[in-house]
């Protein structure tokens, strides 16, 4: 590479907007329409993710939200109800419940069917993230825009959002989200009435983002990102409904997952939520880079030490890049711009407000990360520019093309890999035991599914494992006493669901099963008392409900 190609290839970043106002589709069309090629970067997408079709339902929430969830499954008004007003497992996203009701009335409880629809909404947000670029990136030939959706659409980090059914929520949110951006777009185009429609599109497409999850709260901040760079205007008053509208989602989401069990901050106080943050925003961006070692956990450890390595590291690299993004905030904007995207799209999820057993999820860059596939993509528009120019040498326009398709080939293989992961429990667990041996619930989660093909003997090793790692995990007690209830070992069994009972009081499930244990013993009293208590905690209990039902007329009481 010569000294001039170097210069070249520094200044490869998009250059300011010399005027305001337009987003407009900009020279670089090529014989192509837009439509069409918006249509082949869906068909790549999905031929990368079409292996999820074959994929199963896995123990990892798919049991909770799908397989044993009779209220989602029609579109009756008790149905419909249920939708608009649960918030189970800590979500308020009706709109993705309404798309689990269709997949149900056309397939039934065929996962085949609900992976398609996912990979299908999938494909239509890398062709919107298209559409999106072709705007963004106005000056750069269209080889820029398909370059950013490429990125966007067949990173592995994708896969967990796309190839598990739970998290249907993210693609869904994800269309809303980048309709929402796209009328916005349109919206800076034009002027008067409508520019005032669009504006109004925006703000319903972004209310229908909220409502299939809240994770695009922080949009209107992006907006305001957007106009500083690269649109180059000033419209504050125009993002007050924006910003009402994403309070209103904030907070229908904390009251969502105040449901559900949040991280005490007697647990994780205000240092350790510092360092997970800071992690949070290192690890997006280290596994966009080198997306290997993908678990679909990653467990936060019992006890925190801000000052382990990778906490010290990650906080190094966060507080570098922020410094890095002020330092050139004139001369790199562009940087600039992505990076404080970024910090505002995965700053809400990243550790403040805590909940689970993992430091970060793969699921939380589906949007976020989308600034550096902007950035991508105009560094390949860049490198195209240039080259038509004549302003950089044939043999460096053909290696910089040439490693931009090995890498985008390479993900695809890792993205193909990964979406294979997820095909059945015992395969997820085992890839996520692989990545992290000392995973807790890796291994706990790994038992269950060789629970329920029968393994017995391996199933207890693995529960063995979990309690032994984390003696103060409840769910391992309880999974290695039904181990031990299914060997006829029922003292054993009988200490384990104690155990599981003490160490996490509001837990139902042990509590049922002591009181199937006592019932067998003949301790009627003792089994209606073990019922009406894991009945208390967990008023939709079915199976607890049988067991009680069973008892009380054993006892002849009504």
């Amino acid at each position: 590479m010569t000294r001039r190609d170097v210069a070249i290839v520094a200044a490869a970043a998009p250059a300011p907007r010399s005027v305001t106002g337009s987003t407009g589709a900009g020279r670089g069309q090529g014989r192509w329409p837009t439509w069409v090629l918006a249509l082949l970067v869906a068909l790549v997408v999905f031929a990368a993710f079409a292996p999820a079709l074959s994929n199963g339902f896995v123990n990892w929430d798919d049991d909770v939200n799908i397989t044993d969830n009779p209220h989602f499954r029609g579109f009756s008004a008790a149905h419909l109800r249920w939708m608009f007003t649960t918030t189970l497992m800590g979500h308020y996203i009706p709109l993705t419940w309404l798309t689990l009701a269709l997949d149900y009335t056309l397939w039934g409880m065929n996962p085949r069917g609900y992976h398609l629809t996912s990979v299908l909404l999938h494909a239509l947000d890398a062709a919107l993230v298209f559409l999106v670029a072709r705007r963004l990136l106005r000056d750069a030939p269209v080889g820029a825009a398909a370059a950013t959706a490429l990125v966007f659409g067949l990173h592995p980090l994708r896969v967990e959002s796309v190839a598990w059914v739970t998290e249907r929520r993210d693609v869904v949110s994800g269309l809303f989200g980048l309709l929402a951006l796209l009328a916005y777009l349109r919206a800076v185009d034009d002027v008067g009435r409508r520019r005032r429609r669009w504006l109004g599109a925006s703000l319903g497409l972004f209310a229908a983002s909220l409502l299939s999850k809240a994770i695009t709260m922080t949009f209107p901040v992006v907006l305001l990102i957007l106009d500083a760079y690269p649109l180059r205007r000033r419209a504050l008053r125009e993002k007050a409904p924006f910003f009402a509208l994403g309070a209103l989602g904030a907070g229908a989401a904390l009251v969502a997952i105040h449901t559900t069990p949040v991280t005490s901050w007697e647990s994780y106080g205000a240092g350790a939520r510092i360092a997970v943050s800071l992690f949070g925003l290192a690890f997006y961006v280290s596994r966009t880079l080198v997306p290997i070692g993908l678990s679909p956990l990653y467990e936060m450890p019992a006890v925190l030490d801000p000052l382990a390595p990778e906490f010290v590291l990650s906080a190094a690299m966060t507080l570098g890049l922020t410094a890095a993004a002020i330092r050139f905030r004139r001369r790199a904007p562009w940087f600039g711009a992505a990076w404080a995207a970024y910090v505002v799209m995965v700053l809400p999820v990243a550790g403040p407000v805590h909940t689970g057993l993992e430091l970060a999820h793969d699921r939380y860059s589906y949007l976020s990360c989308l600034p550096w596939a902007l950035l991508a993509g105009a560094g390949v528009g860049a490198l195209w520019t240039a080259r038509r120019r004549g302003t950089l040498s044939a043999p460096v326009f053909a290696a910089s093309a040439s490693a931009v398709i090995a890498v985008l080939a390479g993900w695809s293989y890792l993205t193909v890999q990964q979406v294979r992961v997820w095909r059945t429990s015992e395969t997820l667990w085992r890839t996520a035991v692989a990545v992290d041996p000392a995973c807790s619930v890796c291994r706990s989660n790994l038992g269950r599914a060789l629970l329920d093909t029968g393994r017995l003997d391996e199933a207890e090793r693995e529960f063995r494992a979990a309690v032994e790692l984390w003696p103060g995990r409840a769910n391992p007690h309880n999974s290695l006493g039904v181990v031990f209830y299914r060997e006829g070992r029922l003292a054993d069994a009988a200490r384990e669901f104690a155990i599981a009972a003490r160490l996490k009081p509001g837990f139902a499930m042990p509590l049922n099963n002591l009181g199937v244990l006592q019932a067998q013993s003949g301790r009627l009293e003792e089994a209606r008392e073990s019922f009406e208590t894991a009945l208390r905690l967990a008023p939709d209990y079915a199976e607890a409900r049988e067991n009680l039902a069973r008892v009380r007329a054993q006892l002849g009481v009504r």
